[in-house]
Protein backbone atom coordinates (compact mmCIF):
# COMPACT_ATOMS: atom_id res chain seq x y z
CA UNK A 1 0.00 0.00 0.00
CA UNK A 2 1.61 3.37 -0.82
CA UNK A 3 -1.07 5.81 -0.13
CA UNK A 4 -4.47 5.51 1.63
CA UNK A 5 -7.56 7.12 0.61
CA UNK A 6 -9.43 9.52 3.33
CA UNK A 7 -12.35 11.07 3.40
CA UNK A 8 -12.53 14.49 5.80
CA UNK A 9 -15.51 16.66 5.90
CA UNK A 10 -16.55 16.18 1.84
CA UNK A 11 -13.20 16.55 0.76
CA UNK A 12 -11.16 13.35 -0.85
CA UNK A 13 -7.82 13.25 0.22
CA UNK A 14 -5.07 10.66 -0.52
CA UNK A 15 -2.73 10.31 2.69
CA UNK A 16 0.44 8.40 3.78
CA UNK A 17 0.65 5.49 5.60
CA UNK A 18 0.33 6.05 8.91
CA UNK A 19 3.80 4.55 9.66
CA UNK A 20 6.49 2.45 7.95
CA UNK A 21 5.22 -0.93 8.34
CA UNK A 22 1.09 0.03 7.00
CA UNK A 23 3.26 0.98 3.62
CA UNK A 24 3.54 -3.21 3.03
CA UNK A 25 3.24 -5.48 0.07
CA UNK A 26 0.25 -8.19 1.40
CA UNK A 27 0.55 -11.39 -0.51
CA UNK A 28 -3.11 -12.24 -1.43
CA UNK A 29 -4.71 -15.88 -2.17
CA UNK A 30 -4.96 -17.05 -5.93
CA UNK A 31 -8.74 -17.34 -5.41
CA UNK A 32 -9.25 -13.56 -4.27
CA UNK A 33 -6.11 -12.54 -7.46
CA UNK A 34 -9.15 -14.08 -9.67
CA UNK A 35 -11.95 -12.20 -8.13
CA UNK A 36 -10.02 -9.39 -8.25
CA UNK A 37 -9.40 -10.02 -11.99
CA UNK A 38 -13.26 -10.49 -12.54
CA UNK A 39 -14.03 -7.34 -10.66
CA UNK A 40 -11.30 -5.16 -12.96
CA UNK A 41 -13.37 -6.36 -16.16
CA UNK A 42 -16.53 -5.26 -14.32
CA UNK A 43 -14.84 -2.25 -13.91
CA UNK A 44 -13.91 -1.66 -17.12
CA UNK A 45 -17.15 -2.42 -18.61
CA UNK A 46 -18.85 0.26 -16.10
CA UNK A 47 -16.17 2.61 -17.43
CA UNK A 48 -17.44 1.98 -21.01
CA UNK A 49 -20.86 2.88 -20.19
CA UNK A 50 -20.00 6.02 -18.07
CA UNK A 51 -18.28 6.99 -20.80
CA UNK A 52 -17.44 10.90 -20.77
CA UNK A 53 -18.90 10.92 -17.06
CA UNK A 54 -16.62 8.44 -15.83
CA UNK A 55 -14.22 9.94 -12.77
CA UNK A 56 -11.79 7.32 -12.26
CA UNK A 57 -9.13 9.27 -14.17
CA UNK A 58 -9.02 12.03 -11.64
CA UNK A 59 -8.72 9.22 -8.43
CA UNK A 60 -6.27 6.89 -10.29
CA UNK A 61 -6.82 3.46 -10.33
CA UNK A 62 -9.33 3.03 -7.56
CA UNK A 63 -10.02 -0.66 -6.58
CA UNK A 64 -13.62 -0.52 -5.45
CA UNK A 65 -15.41 2.51 -7.59
CA UNK A 66 -18.86 4.08 -7.96
CA UNK A 67 -20.32 2.77 -11.30
CA UNK A 68 -19.25 6.46 -12.91
CA UNK A 69 -15.56 6.03 -11.23
CA UNK A 70 -16.13 8.13 -7.79
CA UNK A 71 -14.80 6.52 -4.56
CA UNK A 72 -17.02 4.56 -2.64
CA UNK A 73 -18.57 6.17 0.42
CA UNK A 74 -17.87 4.45 3.95
CA UNK A 75 -21.88 4.19 4.59
CA UNK A 76 -22.39 2.85 1.30
CA UNK A 77 -19.69 -0.08 1.66
CA UNK A 78 -21.33 -0.80 5.05
CA UNK A 79 -24.92 -1.28 3.61
CA UNK A 80 -23.53 -3.54 0.96
CA UNK A 81 -21.60 -5.82 3.27
CA UNK A 82 -24.92 -6.05 5.94
CA UNK A 83 -26.61 -7.34 2.67
CA UNK A 84 -24.06 -9.68 1.70
CA UNK A 85 -24.30 -11.39 5.45
CA UNK A 86 -27.61 -11.25 5.84
CA UNK A 87 -28.37 -13.08 2.03
CA UNK A 88 -25.64 -15.44 3.29
CA UNK A 89 -27.34 -16.31 7.11
CA UNK A 90 -24.93 -14.35 9.18
CA UNK A 91 -25.36 -11.51 11.72
CA UNK A 92 -24.40 -8.09 11.03
CA UNK A 93 -20.59 -6.77 11.60
CA UNK A 94 -18.86 -3.75 11.04
CA UNK A 95 -16.28 -4.09 7.94
CA UNK A 96 -13.74 -3.58 10.31
CA UNK A 97 -14.37 -7.07 11.61
CA UNK A 98 -13.36 -8.50 8.57
CA UNK A 99 -10.05 -7.60 9.47
CA UNK A 100 -10.23 -9.67 12.54
CA UNK A 101 -12.01 -12.13 10.94
CA UNK A 102 -9.22 -12.67 8.81
CA UNK A 103 -6.48 -12.38 11.81
CA UNK A 104 -8.31 -14.70 13.47
CA UNK A 105 -8.76 -17.88 10.41
CA UNK A 106 -5.10 -17.35 9.21
CA UNK A 107 -3.78 -17.87 13.14
CA UNK A 108 -6.28 -20.95 13.31
CA UNK A 109 -4.53 -21.98 9.88
CA UNK A 110 -1.12 -22.08 11.79
CA UNK A 111 -0.02 -19.50 9.88
CA UNK A 112 2.89 -18.12 12.09
CA UNK A 113 2.26 -15.20 14.11
CA UNK A 114 4.90 -13.08 12.55
CA UNK A 115 3.29 -13.78 9.03
CA UNK A 116 -0.23 -12.28 10.66
CA UNK A 117 1.32 -10.00 12.51
CA UNK A 118 3.24 -8.07 9.17
CA UNK A 119 0.24 -8.99 7.11
CA UNK A 120 -1.75 -6.51 9.72
CA UNK A 121 0.66 -4.53 9.74
CA UNK A 122 1.08 -4.60 13.35
CA UNK A 123 5.29 -3.18 14.28
CA UNK A 124 5.11 -5.94 16.86
CA UNK A 125 3.96 -9.69 17.68
CA UNK A 126 3.17 -8.62 20.74
CA UNK A 127 0.39 -6.28 19.21
CA UNK A 128 -0.89 -9.21 17.21
CA UNK A 129 -1.33 -11.42 20.37
CA UNK A 130 -2.55 -8.93 22.95
CA UNK A 131 -5.79 -7.96 20.02
CA UNK A 132 -6.29 -11.83 19.13
CA UNK A 133 -5.24 -14.21 22.17
CA UNK A 134 -8.40 -14.71 22.01
CA UNK A 135 -7.96 -17.32 19.32
CA UNK A 136 -5.02 -18.81 21.00
CA UNK A 137 -6.43 -21.20 23.52
CA UNK A 138 -7.92 -23.40 21.05
CA UNK A 139 -4.48 -23.14 19.16
CA UNK A 140 -2.79 -24.42 22.14
CA UNK A 141 -5.59 -27.62 22.24
CA UNK A 142 -4.34 -28.28 18.67
CA UNK A 143 -0.35 -27.56 19.75
CA UNK A 144 -0.98 -30.32 22.43
CA UNK A 145 -2.82 -32.86 20.12
CA UNK A 146 -0.29 -32.28 17.36
CA UNK A 147 2.76 -32.98 20.26
CA UNK A 148 0.85 -36.09 21.71
CA UNK A 149 0.31 -37.52 17.75
CA UNK A 150 4.21 -36.89 17.19
CA UNK A 151 5.32 -38.57 20.63
CA UNK A 152 3.09 -41.50 20.05
CA UNK A 153 4.34 -42.18 16.75
CA UNK A 154 8.07 -41.95 18.09
CA UNK A 155 6.96 -44.01 21.43
CA UNK A 156 8.19 -47.48 19.73
CA UNK A 157 9.00 -48.78 23.66
CA UNK A 158 7.25 -50.06 26.67
CA UNK A 159 9.68 -49.19 29.19
CA UNK A 160 9.24 -46.38 31.17
CA UNK A 161 12.03 -43.15 30.92
CA UNK A 162 14.68 -43.25 33.12
CA UNK A 163 16.90 -40.30 33.37
CA UNK A 164 20.45 -41.65 33.04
Amino acid sequence: MRRSLHRIGTEYLFLEPKTKRSARSVDIPDPIWTLLERHRDHQGSEQQRAGERWAGAEWGELVFTTPIGDPIQGRVVTRILQAILASAGLPPMRFHDLRHAAATLMLALGIPLLEVSRALGHSQTSTTLDIYSHALPEMRSDARDRLTAALAATDDSTEPFVAR
